[in-house]
């Protein structure tokens, strides 16, 4: 007797575990941009850059086939942009405050 024919559930994750073989690859694309947007400081940042670059990454996801769409699985885009940012950006005002100052009161 053939293992498949006793765990035929095994075949149903097998078959979903290859379908999001492509979701996969699109979380690895949007997890590099993720963390170079985040490396960004505030003060160079280009909202359009970043809104445009997310909403690709929305518009591959729609294109992703109906059956991948259909997995109950949740792709969230830079869920954490926001904090990583700011956290590069304070951790770069805090270098900057550690640099001395030329030219002031010490």
């Amino acid at each position: 007797m053939c293992a498949l024919q006793v765990y035929p559930e095994f075949v149903t994750v097998t078959q979903q575990m290859a379908m999001m073989d492509p979701v996969y690859v699109l979380f690895e694309q949007q997890l590099a941009s993720c963390e170079l947007w985040g490396e960004t400081l505030w003060k160079e940042l280009n909202a359009q850059v970043l809104q445009e670059g997310i909403d690709a990454y929305l518009t591959k996801a729609r294109k992703l086939p109906k059956a991948v769409r259909a997995l109950p699985v949740r792709l969230t885009i830079c869920p954490s942009i926001r904090h990583r940012h700011h956290h590069h950006h304070h951790h770069s005002c805090l270098q900057a405050d550690s640099q001395p100052k030329s030219g002031g009161l010490v």
